[in-house]
């Protein structure tokens, strides 16, 4: 067991269950009609755009979790 924050502790977390896309962080934008993709970085949602296909903004989730000291776990399943 480690001694972390919550906010650490929440980095380190599943996949939600009611996750349509697949992806943590990745969403079907019906206003744009694209995949969105979007972080909370110290209790603020910041986007990081919109993506014609859902892999692309899947790696643009990616890209920011590990930038952001994600555990390399994160919105894996357990």
């Amino acid at each position: 067991m480690r001694s972390v924050t919550n906010r650490v502790n929440h980095r380190n977390m599943p996949m939600q269950s009611n996750n349509k896309s697949g992806y943590t962080g990745v969403y079907w934008s019906g206003v744009s009609n694209k995949w969105a993709a979007q972080i909370k970085i110290k209790g603020k949602m910041v986007g990081l755009g919109t993506y014609e296909n859902i892999e692309d903004a899947a790696c643009a989730r990616l890209i920011a979790q590990t930038n952001h000291g994600f555990h390399p776990n994160h919105g894996m399943e357990l």
